[in-house]
């Protein structure tokens, strides 16, 4: 049986209200060698049913796996036992693909035997409005990268989803999301750069990420933005025990002060949430032992105007001032 160029993983769960976009997406991609591991993790709604539906349309493009729920991780880990493509590319079940995601990915990934592609992408709202577009600044398509050779790559955005991955490396090094955690796509993206020696970037937006506003307040009042501190900390230990190097010192701890220290931060001030303060205490006295030099880092000054605001005041503990900054803004 001849093995696809590309398998295209899709986690399922409880998504019955966006999942036949997602689907529809991927069946009008223009590229025809790729083949869709669809891993429904113990939805309760309608999820199974739509996804069968296109199972019974395209038999021999679309497969369908069934867990128990795992999470995404696990669904994720699921889908790649069972790929079987050259590459591995991820979408997540309530976003959606531009027609060309996977030609223009993989065109890029053969004409520069790349081990790993990454795209611009857009944020969408539930009406498919458009939000905002993001590009990666610094890199240039045809240009090949790798992290020893161009350290801020590892700076790049986190997600899984917005690149294309050779499924031999994460074969070979025996990578997979971690279970049952919250940040598993940081955990895992940072781990593969390590093993990539010709990174590329295509400046064409081709990935459109759905903003759910419920989900949002749900996630910025969750106890469960404390597992950023897991995640830095297992990226730091694996390139100080796995790779043994200090060599990304700096570029771990601007990732800790960019998602750590502004991001989560952030997210728990404006949810001013009953226990906020006290969760904000933690993640930052957590932040502060590991990283007490932080202020000295030279990716700071590359901050745009509005997140070095942020970054000082939180230096000063003006957490009211920036929950009302936020405020007006949105």
């Amino acid at each position: 049986m001849k093995m696809a160029a590309v398998s295209l993983i899709v986690p399922i769960y409880n998504v019955e209200k966006y999942l036949e976009k997602c689907l529809q997406s991927i069946e009008k991609q223009i590229f025809d060698d790729y083949e869709v591991i669809l891993v429904d993790d113990g939805s309760i709604d309608n999820s199974r049913k739509i996804a069968e539906l296109f199972i019974r349309k395209d038999p021999s493009k679309f497969k369908l796996i069934h867990q128990e729920n795992q999470g995404l991780s696990g669904a994720r880990n699921k889908g790649l036992l069972y790929a079987t493509g050259e590459y591995i590319c991820f979408a997540d079940s309530d976003d959606y693909l531009e027609p060309l995601y996977l030609k223009e990915m993989y065109d890029q990934a053969k004409k520069n035997d790349a081990d790993m592609v990454f795209c611009a992408f857009a944020s969408v709202d539930e009406q498919g409005n458009f939000i905002k577009e993001i590009h990666e600044q610094g890199f240039m398509e045809g240009e090949t990268y790798s992290i020893y050779g161009k350290p801020e790559l590892l700076l790049i955005q986190n997600a899984a989803w917005n690149k294309m991955y050779k499924r031999s490396i994460i074969s070979k090094n025996g990578l997979l999301f971690t279970s049952n955690v919250w940040y598993e796509d940081l955990r895992f993206v940072k781990k593969y750069m390590a093993f990539c020696e010709r990174c590329i970037y295509c400046d064409k937006v081709l990935y459109n990420y759905l903003i759910r506003s419920g989900s949002i307040m749900n996630s910025m009042a969750s106890e469960r933005n404390l597992e950023i501190i897991g995640a830095i900390l297992e990226i730091q230990e694996f390139y100080q025990k796995e790779l043994g190097t200090n060599q990304f010192w700096n570029e771990i701890e601007f990732i800790a002060i960019d998602h750590m220290y502004i991001s989560t931060t952030v997210r728990l001030i404006r949810a001013h949430g009953k226990n906020y303060k006290e969760l904000i205490g933690k993640l930052v006295d957590k932040f502060k032992r590991e990283f007490p030099n932080y202020k000295k880092n030279p990716y700071i000054s590359k901050m745009d105007k509005r997140r070095k605001i942020v970054f000082h005041l939180l230096n000063l503990k003006m957490y009211n001032l920036i929950y009302i900054l936020f405020a007006i803004a949105s």
